[in-house]
């Protein structure tokens, strides 16, 4: 071995080590379920919680606080008092080192009221029953999921009256939600 085939570790080492050279493949995706990915809106999934809880009711004729996921409809039928569940801007947490995503899903909840009062006391009770979420397995169709936790993003604030030719008041919540779905 001699310093002229330029490599002073095998002449070090008298040859016994060569270093190899090795050539990055293609990445291959760990063995592992990426569960942050969901068959269902947060949005849904939130909803579906909250009526399951019977703190608000689907939209019917007997519903008192009917709520509506992406759109609060307005018209005569439609109950003044009503909540709407809305997906917003989530917030990436960062990537398992050799798995999945973690993200913790934006939403936010919007509580229309003919009264100030009645508004508000719904959205803190809605508050006040997703602080306390903690590993809560809940099913939405044939999937299942586990809502991990369910954390304020933002206080109860007030948007003021609703535009338009009624006088009924808008009051607001953010949400961060972390879900997993269940792969069986």
């Amino acid at each position: 071995m001699t310093l002229k085939s330029g490599n002073i570790t095998a002449l070090v080492m008298s040859g016994l080590f060569y270093p190899v050279q090795t050539v990055p493949g293609p990445y291959v995706p760990p063995d592992t379920e990426d569960g942050y990915r969901l068959n269902a809106s947060p949005a849904v999934l939130l909803r579906h919680y909250a009526t399951f809880i019977t703190l608000l009711q689907t939209p019917s004729g007997s519903a008192e606080w009917p709520c509506y996921v992406s759109s609060m409809p307005d018209g005569d039928l439609i109950e003044d008092d009503a909540c709407c569940f809305y997906d917003t801007a989530g917030w990436k947490d960062g990537r398992v080192m050799n798995g999945p995503t973690i993200e913790h899903f934006g939403v936010q909840l919007r509580v229309r009221s003919k009264e100030y009062q009645d508004g508000w006391d719904k959205a803190d009770s809605i508050c006040s029953a997703f602080d306390s979420v903690l590993n809560y397995p809940l099913d939405y169709g044939d999937d299942s999921f586990i809502l991990y936790n369910i954390s304020r993003a933002s206080a109860i604030f007030s948007l003021g009256t609703e535009a338009g030719t009624k006088r009924r008041f808008l009051v607001t919540a953010n949400f961060l939600a972390t879900i997993k779905q269940v792969i069986s």
